[in-house]
């Protein structure tokens, strides 16, 4: 199974998923969210296994959408499209704890992220 994380628009999300996924790709553009954007791989890697068994013959994709707060904590989540795998995806990554964002002064509280998945066994 390979797990491919892309950055693409679709059309089936609402005008306000889109505009989050659109805020969260150009904060993982930056240099400091490109550095961030690699240190969630182990929670991304442990979401999918925890969601996905290894002999799964799921194919999909989903785009989660969150935003991670100076604790770590992961708040105001969403995944389109919505099915079993995204929702648990979801799940665990707004359980974890991640490791703390790059948040550029004391008046932003939280640091928007994106996931976007392609799953193909």
């Amino acid at each position: 199974m390979t797990l491919l994380v892309v950055a693409s628009s679709h059309e089936a999300f609402s005008d306000d998923f889109e505009m989050r996924l659109a805020v969260g790709n150009k904060a993982l553009s930056s240099p400091e969210g490109q550095t961030y954007e690699q240190s969630l791989s182990p929670a991304i890697q442990s979401a999918m296994m925890r969601c996905l068994p290894p002999a799964s013959r799921y194919t999909g994709q989903f785009a989660f959408i969150g935003n991670v707060l100076r604790s770590g904590k992961v708040i105001s989540v969403e995944v389109r499209p919505i099915d079993d795998i995204s929702q648990c995806f979801a799940e665990r990554i707004k359980e974890s704890t991640l490791p703390v964002p790059p948040l550029p002064s004391e008046g932003i509280e939280a640091f928007p992220i994106t996931i976007e998945m392609n799953i193909i066994p």
